[in-house]
Parts: C-alpha cells; structure tokens; sequence
C-alpha cells in the first residue's frame, strides 16, 4: 500500500514553477505530455519533505488538476459583481452578502471554501491557464452556434430625426 504524497506550500510552488518553465511546450490548452509530469515529479522531489511520500508523475498531474479546479472555481467568484475577492479573506461574506452567497453557494459546486478564506494560488497559476474565453455566449466556430443575441426591445435608437443611420458616412484619410 502506497503512502499519500503530502504537498507542502513548497511542493506547490516548484511545481508551478516548473510547469510554467515548460509552457511553451504544452501547447494552446495547456496539455502537459508524460514526459513533462516525470520531470516534475523530479523537480518536486527536490524540496526537503518532512512528511509524505516521494511524489510520482502521476501525482504530479493530478495535483495540477486540482489546482486547474480550484482556480476555475475562484475565477468563478472573482468574475461575481455581488462578491468582493480578497486572496486572503476570499468573496468576504457578510451579514449582507450571506443569503446572496447561499444561493450562490447551491449552484456552483466547490465554492464554498472561499466564502471567508482567500486562495494563495490563484496569481502564479493564472499564467497556465488557457487564454480561450468561456461562457454561455461565447461563439465556438467549430461548433457552428452562434452566441444568444440580447434583446434590444425597449432601448434607445441610435438614429435621431436629424442623423439617420442609413446617413452616416465612413470616411478614410490616404497619406
């Protein structure tokens, strides 16, 4: 029976540090090869450990999934106009902000560590994220669906009696 690797805040850090050295490598969506997991796992290694067990390749990759986990989940609460983020002290729910946060709370798994509590990682791993937006509007070319258009029942024209649209001209200077 194997002993369960023990990650301590240096563990994390050289594993980060490494895989960002290794990010050009890893391609568009951030997909490391096997390679780069045994090499991690050397990396790592190389931390003085006071409990645990060596860390493998295979461990290596699954703590970087959880890490990708957790930043999508504070991402999540970072991107919420009613939570304000502190790394520290997370969305800072209050008196004021605990029945926002409860519903909150309900629909997004995972979430609720951050009420109160920050997450250290979330600035050294954001370089390996993938840069692709995500979304319900998001358009995806591959996927041939075109993102919902909001509705513009009820608001203001641009066009004035004076200056319809149909008027407007475009003009380009040539130097």
């Amino acid at each position: 029976m194997s002993s369960q690797a023990h990650w301590s805040d240096d563990d994390i850090t050289t594993l980060i540090t490494f895989l960002i050295s290794k990010k050009a490598s890893a391609g568009d969506g951030i997909g490391f090869k096997g390679s780069v997991w045994t090499k991690a796992a050397t990396a790592v290694n190389k931390v003085p450990h006071t409990k645990g067990a060596k860390k493998t390749s295979g461990s290596c990759k699954s703590k970087w999934g959880k890490l990708k986990e957790t930043y999508n989940i504070v991402a999540d609460i970072r991107a919420q106009s009613g939570f304000k983020w502190d790394d520290d002290g997370g969305a800072d729910i209050d008196e004021t902000t605990a029945e926002v946060w409860a519903s909150y709370e309900k629909r997004h798994k995972g979430s609720a560590p951050f009420r109160n509590k920050g997450w250290p990682w979330y600035k050294k791993v954001q370089p390996l994220m993938p840069n692709a937006p995500r979304g319900a509007n998001v358009y995806h070319a591959s996927s041939g669906a075109q993102p919902k258009q909001p509705d513009t029942n009820g608001l203001a024209s641009v066009e004035d009696d004076d200056h319809p649209v149909s008027h407007w001209v475009c003009s380009s200077i040539v130097i």
